[in-house]
């Protein structure tokens, strides 16, 4: 589960254990700054033939004051987290960690 507070513009990209990304979300929040959204974030993604484990990585974000937590932790952390679990090997976290939330995803 992630908690968004604020308004603006996500990008969330689900990356595999070899670094590919299988999926991309985007999300527009708007109204009020204390604005929250509750969002579930899938851990695996089915593909025609497997299931696929997959990180949570924010790839975007529009507004920087937007505070993102998953599962209790920052978003951040909670990915590296999750990319040591399910076995992304070291070279290819710190590729995926290169992904800055504030550098444009097109």
């Amino acid at each position: 589960m992630a908690i968004v507070r604020g308004p603006g513009r996500l990008v969330i990209r689900y990356f595999d254990r070899s670094g590919k990304v299988l999926v991309a979300d985007e999300l527009n929040l708007s109204g009020h700054d204390a604005l929250e959204a509750r969002i579930e974030l899938p851990l695996s993604v089915q593909l025609k033939d497997e299931t696929v484990a997959v990180v949570p990585v924010v790839a975007f974000q529009a507004n920087p004051a937007q505070k993102i937590l998953v599962n209790g932790k920052p978003a951040e952390l909670f990915s590296k987290n999750r990319a040591k679990m399910i076995g992304v090997p070291l070279n290819t976290i710190s590729e995926i960690a290169q992904v800055l939330p504030n550098s444009n995803p097109e």
